[in-house]
């Protein structure tokens, strides 16, 4: 099953990775306030498509395979990145155990 997550805006991809047990809503708590006072600061500037999946087993995503640990949690990471950004360059930004995975 894919991973739910939902998504702002366009221009380079930003991947923004919750913590343990919780959502895509820890993140864009505090990261889309961030975005949007960017924004008004720097009209026209450049601009960030950010992406804020729920990790397998959290949020609206759920668990159809055994995960044995954390290299299964990156590797869905991984399919991720794969399906929705591809080789385009990226930022990635981790919170608690997202942080964990994307230092990965």
């Amino acid at each position: 099953m894919p991973m739910h997550f939902v998504a702002h805006g366009t221009g380079t991809p930003v991947l923004a990775i919750h913590g343990w047990t919780t959502d895509h809503r820890l993140m864009t708590g505090f990261m889309e306030p961030f975005f949007a006072r960017r924004a008004a600061a720097r009209p026209g500037g450049h601009s960030y498509r950010r992406l804020y999946p729920d990790l397998p087993g959290m949020g609206q995503t759920e668990i159809t395979e055994q995960y044995r640990g954390s290299d299964d949690m990156l590797d869905a990471v991984q399919g991720f990145i794969d399906h929705m950004i591809g080789e385009e360059p990226f930022v990635v930004v981790g919170e608690s155990y997202g942080g964990y995975l994307a230092r990965a």
